[in-house]
């Protein structure tokens, strides 16, 4: 019953940003000029990559409301599922609108394109945003993420939570939710997803370290590929863990 219920907050997520975009793109929607529309699906296209990034921050963020009714192997191949659109709506939204305002300004691509990173407040750094989040979504193809270092590709997402900030900058200062009902809803779920983020993936490890001082006690090699990692900590009675449940473990020194 959860599950629907988390279902169906993303589809009214989707359902209000439609909404919005079609309110303050009207003009656009049924404009008489070619580029008129191309520039309002433009805009949609970088409303729903913000929507859906931020579906993927509250996917990892470990929210343990959502991981009861999701197995964490379900989240990422729905984190993977997103992640491809999330390559073509990154690489839409640009596109759209420089050909969109091209043909309105009578211009060429090249052109228009220029004029957007030297005379529009906000594009940019709204382009370096885009750039970033691109290069992530490019070294997390399978066949490329197979070839990096864990540690690295971890890393790499770091930068995402710049680019998140540069494009809500952006958004709220331009296009469908730079006004109104649509900036309040475009602060809350932008507010709410990185809270949660925050509270599950730093503050709760942190309280549960200091809390439980976990130590590894020893390791068992099993076999030549497979060891055992007993740890143990203080108050242990009290740390609610189930067997066979999935966990990230980070080591903070190595083993001597």
């Amino acid at each position: 019953m959860k599950k629907i219920f988390w279902n169906f907050i993303f589809i009214l997520n989707s359902y209000l940003i439609l909404y919005f975009w079609f309110t303050n793109s009207n003009y656009l929607i049924t404009g008489k000029d070619p580029g008129d529309f191309l520039i309002a699906l433009g805009r949609l296209a970088g409303l729903l990559t913000e929507l859906l990034i931020i579906t993927q921050l509250f996917l990892i963020s470990r929210f343990s409301f959502i991981e009861k009714e999701y197995d964490f192997d379900k989240l990422i191949g729905i984190h993977k599922k997103i992640g491809f659109f999330i390559r073509i709506f990154i690489i839409s939204h640009p596109l759209l609108l420089t050909i969109g305002y091209a043909k309105l300004n009578n211009i060429n691509y090249l052109n228009q394109f220029i004029n957007f990173q030297t005379n529009w407040e906000e594009v940019f750094g709204a382009t370096i945003a885009a750039i970033i989040i691109i290069l992530i979504a490019i070294i997390s193809i399978k066949k490329i993420r197979n070839r990096i270092p864990y540690e690295v590709w971890y890393l790499s997402h770091l930068p995402l939570y710049i680019a998140i900030a540069i494009a809500f900058e952006h958004q709220i200062q331009t296009g469908d939710m730079s006004q109104g009902g649509a900036m309040f809803y475009w602060y809350l779920i932008n507010i709410l997803t990185i809270g949660i983020l925050i509270i599950y993936r730093f503050i709760k490890p942190l309280y549960l370290f200091i809390n439980h001082r976990f130590i590894v006690e020893k390791i068992v090699k099993e076999n030549k590929n497979v060891y055992s990692i007993y740890i143990t900590g203080k108050n242990m009675i009290k740390y609610k863990f189930q067997s066979g449940q999935y966990a990230t473990l980070i080591f903070i020194q190595k083993d001597m």
